[in-house]
C-alpha cells in the first residue's frame, strides 16, 4: 500500500453554523483550500456529545460502552459529582496512537483531549490536563520542546476570578489565555513536525468551545443574556476565534508540506442556551426524587476571601466597585462564607427513586447506588414511567412541547463499560434548553441573565463538522451519515494499516478515489482492543479543584 502521511485538525466545538458565513467572507481561507478539493458533511457525536466522551471515541473507534469514558468525573453512581477527574489512565480501549504504533508509524500530537497524562508512542505525545498541565513523552524531549516554545501553563490555564472582578476583565482574561493556547498549540505542532519524523499528526485546538461557551450571547440578539454595551466589544469574538485557528492550521499545513491527507473535524456543534431545565426540581414535583426536611444542615460554613469589588456588588454597589482602581477592588479580605452542601447531601435517598446528572438521569438502584432503593425487579418500570412522563414535558412559558426523545443507556451504548453511564438520557427539539441537576430550585425552568456567563452549549448539539482532503480523496462525492466512531478506522486505512475488527466504525470508502480503493482494498485483523490504562503512568498530577470549579461553571458539574 502506498504510504500516505495524514493531517489531522481536531477544533473543538466547531460548528458549520459559524464557519459557512466566515467562507462566504472569505476570513478562513485555510478552511477554504480543504474544503476546495475535498469532501465534507456534519459529523454525529456520541450522545451526550460533550468532549470527554466524543474526543475518545474519535480516536479509539469506539462508543463509550467500550471505552469507558462517558463523563469528566469518575462513579458517577457512587459518589453523586464528586469523583476524581478522569484521565487517559481510564481510557480502556486501545486508540489510534496505539494501532499506528504497533505498526511501525511514526506518531505526532499535541493536546488530544484525555490523552493526559501522556503514554508511550513511536514518536512523541505532548498532552495537556484540562488545566493546562503539560506532559511528554519521551520524558527527555520536555525541557527542549518548552524552551523552544515558550509554553507557560499559568498563561492559559481556566480562568479562576468570575464574580471576583468586573465582567469585562474576566471576558478579556478568557480571550487572552484562549488565544495563547491556540499560538501554542500552533507552535509544538510545528516545532515538532520540523524536528521529528512522522507519519502520522494530530493537533487539537480547544479555544473555539471556550470562546463559544463565554461570548455567543454578545453576537445573539435574541438572546436573554444579550448585553448591547458588552455586545459592541465582544460582538466578533467567536468569529476572530475561528480565524486565529485558521491562522494557526495554516502555518501548520506548510510546515507538514504537501501531499497529506488532511482532516478537519470538532467533536460536537454549538447553539446558544436560553433557558435552564432543572431536571431534578421536575424529578421531585413528580415523585420521583425528594429532598431532605432539615434545610439548615444542607448548609456549611467556610472561610473565603471574596475581593472588595465582590463585597460591593453583593451590597447592590457594583458601580461603585467599578470604578474604584483595579488593585483596590482586586484585594481579598478573609470572610466566612455560608455554602450549599453538595447536591446529593439534600437528598433523601430513602425515598428517592431517581435523580439527575447534569448528562443524564440515574435510577436509586439497590446494590448500585450507596442508599439504592429501587430493587432489579421495579428498574425497568421506574425508567419506562420517568420516560413517559419525560416525553410530555412542555415549555412552562410557551406551552410548547420540547422533547425529541428519551434514550434508555442500551439503545445508545453497548461494551463491557455500560453499567458506568446514566440509565436515561433526553434530547430537546431544540437545542436552546440546557439540563442542570440543581436540586433547590423553585421552579423547573429559568431564563438565563446577564449575570450568566456561559451562554451556549453543545449538549443538544451532536453533529460537528468533517472534512478531508488528499492526493485520494474525491472532491465531487456528497457524504452523509458520517459518526465521530468512522475516523479512527479511516485514518488507519489511510496509513496502510489494516482495520481491527474490534472497531466499530468503518472507512469513509466513498470519500476515496475508486482506483486507489482497487488497488488498496480495506483489510481487517483480529487483536486485543484493551487499552493501556492499567500500565499507563499516572505519575503527573494536576490541580483537581481549580479544574471542576471551570468545569461547574461551564454546566458539567452540579
Amino acid at each position: 500500500m502506498h504510504k500516505n502521511k495524514t493531517v489531522v485538525i481536531g477544533i473543538d466545538g466547531a460548528t458549520f453554523d459559524i464557519i459557512y458565513p466566515l467562507l462566504q467572507e472569505r476570513k478562513l481561507p485555510n478552511i477554504a483550500s480543504i474544503l476546495v478539493n475535498g469532501v465534507s458533511t456534519s459529523l454525529r457525536s456520541v450522545v451526550p456529545p460533550i468532549t470527554a466522551s466524543a474526543w475518545t471515541s474519535f480516536i479509539t473507534g469506539v462508543n463509550p460502552g467500550s471505552h469507558g469514558i462517558f463523563d469528566f468525573i469518575s462513579g458517577i453512581h457512587l459518589n453523586g459529582m464528586d469523583g476524581k477527574l478522569l484521565s487517559s489512565v481510564d481510557v480502556m480501549a486501545k486508540t489510534v496512537c496505539d494501532y499506528l504504533s504497533e505498526g511501525q508509524k511514526k506518531v505526532l500530537t499535541v493536546g488530544i483531549p484525555f490523552t493526559y497524562p501522556a503514554s508511550e508512542v513511536n514518536g512523541v505525545m505532548v498532552s495537556l490536563s484540562m488545566g493546562c498541565d503539560i506532559d511528554v513523552y519521551p520524558k527527555d524531549l520536555m525541557k527542549p520542546l518548552t524552551e523552544n516554545t515558550g509554553y507557560d501553563k499559568e498563561q492559559c490555564k481556566p480562568v479562576d476570578t468570575f464574580g471576583e472582578v468586573p465582567k469585562e476583565e474576566v471576558l478579556d482574561e478568557v480571550i487572552k489565555r484562549a488565544n495563547y493556547l491556540t499560538e501554542k498549540v500552533r507552535d509544538i505542532s510545528c516545532y515538532l513536525l520540523k524536528n521529528h519524523e512522522w507519519d502520522f499528526f494530530m493537533a487539537h485546538f480547544m479555544s473555539t468551545d471556550t470562546i463559544q461557551h463565554y461570548f455567543w450571547n454578545f453576537m445573539d440578539t435574541k438572546h436573554p443574556a444579550y448585553d448591547e454595551r458588552l455586545a459592541d466589544k465582544y460582538r466578533n469574538t467567536i468569529h476572530e476565534s475561528y480565524r486565529k485557528v485558521d491562522s494557526a492550521i495554516g502555518q501548520i499545513l506548510r510546515q507538514s508540506g504537501e501531499g497529506c491527507n488532511v482532516i478537519i473535524a470538532s467533536d460536537h456543534g454549538f447553539a446558544p442556551i436560553y433557558k435552564f431545565f432543572y431536571v431534578n426540581k421536575w424529578l421531585q414535583d413528580k415523585g420521583f426524587l425528594h429532598v431532605r426536611n432539615d434545610e439548615k444542615k444542607m448548609y456549611r460554613f467556610k472561610l473565603a476571601f471574596p475581593t472588595i469589588y465582590k463585597i460591593f456588588k453583593k451590597l447592590g454597589l457594583e458601580s461603585v466597585g467599578r470604578i474604584l482602581p483595579r488593585w483596590l477592588r482586586s484585594i481579598s479580605i478573609p470572610a466566612i462564607k455560608r455554602c450549599p452542601a453538595p447536591f446529593y447531601e439534600w437528598i433523601d435517598w430513602e425515598r428517592t427513586k431517581a435523580y439527575a446528572s447534569p448528562f443524564g438521569i440515574n435510577i436509586n438502584l439497590k446494590g448500585r447506588e450507596p442508599e439504592g432503593i429501587v430493587t432489579e425487579h421495579d428498574y425497568k418500570n421506574i425508567r419506562q414511567l420517568i420516560k413517559n412522563d419525560l416525553s410530555k414535558l412542555k415549555d412552562s412559558a410557551s406551552g410548547t412541547e420540547l422533547i425529541k426523545e428519551v434514550l434508555f443507556k442500551e439503545e445508545v451504548y453497548n461494551g463491557p463499560y455500560i453499567d458506568k453511564a446514566s440509565d436515561l438520557f433526553f434530547t430537546f427539539k431544540e437545542p436552546y434548553f440546557l439540563q442542570a441537576s440543581d436540586v433547590m430550585k423553585a421552579t423547573c425552568f429559568e431564563e438565563l441573565s446577564r449575570e450568566n456567563f456561559a451562554t451556549a452549549n453543545h449538549r443538544y448539539s451532536p453533529d460537528g463538522i468533517f472534512m478531508m482532503n488528499g492526493p485520494h480523496i474525491k472532491s465531487d462525492k456528497n457524504l452523509h451519515n458520517l459518526n465521530i466512531v468512522d475516523i479512527a478506522p479511516t485514518i488507519l486505512y489511510l496509513s496502510g494499516l489494516r482495520i481491527p475488527r474490534t472497531m466499530e466504525g468503518r472507512v469513509i470508502t466513498e470519500s476515496i478515489g475508486d482506483d486507489y480503493l482497487l488497488s488498496n482494498p480495506v483489510e481487517f485483523i483480529e487483536g486485543d482492543s484493551k487499552g493501556k490504562a492499567a500500565v499507563a503512568s499516572a505519575a503527573v498530577e494536576c490541580d483537581e479543584s481549580d479544574i471542576k470549579e471551570h468545569l461547574r461553571r461551564l454546566g458539567y458539574l452540579g
